[in-house]
């Protein structure tokens, strides 16, 4: 089994989002896309959402309960964490693994919203406390 490694970056300088062509690490500093600015890696969790979008750490999601057919029942950002994504709601204190939402059959799955950085009014926490969350710098 194999699956695709991709990666896009927030560069939060320039407040905008890239897609990874070149990740170098030296001297325990990392490069991306041949700049050393203040950035942070989403990786791409290997889902689709119902849309065919790709879900990348960091996306927000509308998904179902899995039980009712109404599909806008929750909503959750993409976290990766115990080795796995999963899909944190109400505030971090619910997780959901993003394989099961992701392979739902009631309520067709997820559909990406945007992400914690572009869209940083789709979480609960402003855009530096998101980042801090996901595993970034402060």
């Amino acid at each position: 089994m194999s699956r695709t490694i991709k990666f896009r970056v927030w560069d939060y300088s320039q407040r905008q989002m890239f897609y990874v062509n070149e990740l170098v690490w030296s001297s325990s500093r990392l490069t991306v896309n041949g700049s050393l600015s203040e950035e942070t890696l989403s990786q791409f969790t290997g889902f689709l959402d119902r849309n065919g979008k790709e879900i990348y750490e960091g996306d927000v999601l509308k998904f179902g309960d899995g039980i009712s057919k109404e599909f806008t029942r929750r909503q959750g950002h993409v976290v990766f964490d115990y080795g796995q994504f999963f899909v944190t709601v109400e505030a971090g204190r619910f997780f959901c693994s993003l394989a099961a939402l992701a392979h739902q059959k009631d309520g067709d799955g997820c559909e990406i919203l945007g992400n914690l950085y572009e869209h940083p009014e789709l979480g609960d926490k402003k855009p530096a406390q998101a980042r801090e969350r996901l595993g970034g710098e402060t």
